[in-house]
């Protein structure tokens, strides 16, 4: 299993994910989208390739010891970026989103729950990319050339204006990210974290 912990945005922040996914309407030859109803921010990347047994156990554990905040997970957007910092070759269109201190205090959670564990077939080390949370809108389809990366990444840093709704969420998923040859992948949610006491029952 390919499984993650995230927190999806409810509709009216969707809403404008979509709007800012047609600024690139001339662009979408080059690009695909992401479904607009599997858009999440990814808040621990579990592995790739998690046995049952293993899943079982990571399941028990979360939900026997959920993270309860003050408050809830407060997610800001900044702006659009085309690639990570380190890329060379930028893949990935995103909505960058803040640092809030509720985020990296529920990252921090999962990621020492799953350290704790010691499961074999799981990701105990943080990646240099853990800290670098984003919606992903789309992704550069595979023969597209280096310079029309480049064109694309000039567009989206001179883009100006566009406008994300901020929001917050009580709750986190654990997902299993389910990929078919040739098909959109699927995030399919396994369970329900509670981040607020209202929401265990």
């Amino acid at each position: 299993m390919r499984l993650f912990i995230g927190i999806f945005p409810p509709k009216e922040v969707l809403d404008d994910l979509r709007d800012a996914l047609r600024r690139f309407e001339k662009h979408k030859r080059n690009l695909k989208s992401a479904p607009i109803d599997q858009m999440h921010i990814t808040l621990k990347y579990i592995g790739s390739n998690v046995s049952e047994s293993s899943y079982g156990i990571i399941r028990k554990d979360l939900l026997n010891n959920q993270k309860f905040l003050d408050n809830p997970i407060e997610v800001n957007f900044q702006k659009l970026q085309f690639g990570f910092r380190f890329d060379q070759i930028p893949r990935i269109l995103m909505a960058q989103v803040d640092n809030t201190d509720s985020l990296l205090d529920s990252v921090d959670f999962y990621h020492e729950r799953i350290k704790e564990l010691k499961l074999k077939d799981t990701i105990r080390l943080k990646g240099r990319f853990s800290e670098d949370f984003h919606v992903t809108l789309a992704r550069l389809k595979d023969t597209v050339a280096r310079s029309v990366a480049k064109n694309i990444k000039e567009y989206t840093d001179n883009l100006k204006d566009v406008k994300i709704k901020s929001f917050s969420v009580d709750e986190a998923y654990l997902v299993e990210s389910i990929i078919r040859p040739g098909k959109p992948v699927v995030y399919k949610k396994l369970e329900r974290l509670a981040v607020s006491k209202d929401l265990v029952n």
